[in-house]
């Protein structure tokens, strides 16, 4: 009855020095990878429903060790609402 739990977190450098996604250039990267990451996992095991992957869109946005420079709840929800809607194009069903 175990899930895998996919964390899509912790930034990329290409779009920011710090861990924190605070550019629109930053969020739309962050889309496409996580929307990339929901599709990988569409119907990998469609006899295990139990099995299904979880993502989880940041680990600790309100922790200053996983959101730098300080954590921001604005910045985060401008990175969920470009995000969610990218993941549930590609697999409506994934649990968020």
């Amino acid at each position: 009855g175990m899930r895998p739990m996919v964390i899509l977190g912790n930034g990329n450098p290409l779009y920011a020095e710090d861990t924190g996604i605070l550019t629109e250039q930053g969020r739309a990267a962050y889309a496409r990878y996580a929307a990339a990451v929901a599709e990988h996992y569409k119907n990998r095991n469609p006899q295990a429903a139990n099995c299904q992957v979880m993502l989880e869109l940041w680990n600790e946005p309100n922790h200053p060790a996983f959101w730098k420079p300080k954590p921001d709840a604005d910045a985060f929800m401008k990175l969920v609402k470009q995000a969610v809607p990218a993941i549930r194009e590609k697999n409506p069903s994934v649990l968020i």
